[in-house]
């Protein structure tokens, strides 16, 4: 990934709190010439940086994981179009700010039935926690409950690398960071809201 250092997301802490906002990414792999892309939500263990998820046994991606030349799984966190009318300039151009991370690692396949109901007990914990009544894995009879599990694969990534990038205006003056900032929150979108305290969090303190 290009990171200009002014971009450059060095805090482990921050860069796992971006991945746990964003948990839904790219799982990226290359293997014999091919490019292998599956959407899916990731699981980050905090403590050592692995990374749990699985895929449908019916999506040949699975296969390909413990082979893979590289896998890489992406992760893309606030984003949005930045109007050079926000900014006290307007004869500048346009660009998108955001954050992104990138894991790259070694995938180890987790194929059985226990190690699979472990994953999803902590994606749906961790997804359900925020709701009133949260839904649990026991909700589900034993025999379906079993079916299920054996129609998934489990996996893990122990990263080798990760690449993180705030662009969130950090080349700006605070002027122009201010524009953009109260641009975004009067568009009044959900990721507009998001991508503002993203960069209200980033600019500098007066």
């Amino acid at each position: 990934m290009y990171i200009p250092s002014a971009f450059e997301m060095k805090d482990r802490a921050d860069v796992f709190a971006a991945i746990v906002a964003h948990p839904f990414a790219a799982l990226v792999t290359t293997a014999g010439g091919r490019i292998d892309v599956t959407h899916l939500p990731m699981w980050l263990e905090q403590e050592t940086g692995v990374l749990y998820g699985h895929v449908a046994r019916a999506n040949p991606h699975w296969r390909t994981l413990e082979r893979a030349d590289d896998v890489a799984v992406v992760f893309t966190g606030a984003h949005g179009y930045i109007s050079p009318g926000w900014y006290t300039d307007p004869a500048l151009v346009p660009t998108w700010n955001y954050v992104s991370v990138t894991v790259h690692g070694k995938a180890t396949l987790l194929d059985n039935p226990t190690d699979a109901r472990l994953i999803v007990t902590r994606l749906s914990a961790q997804h359900e926690a925020g709701f009133p009544n949260p839904w649990t894995l026991d909700k589900v009879p034993e025999p379906k409950l079993a079916a299920l599990l054996r129609a998934i694969v489990a996996f893990r990534i122990d990263p080798t690398r990760i690449d993180a990038k705030a662009k969130l205006g950090q080349n700006r003056d605070t002027a122009d960071i201010a524009g953009a900032i109260a641009g975004l929150r009067a568009t009044t979108t959900p990721s507009a809201s998001a991508l503002a305290d993203a960069m209200a969090r980033s600019a500098p303190r007066k």
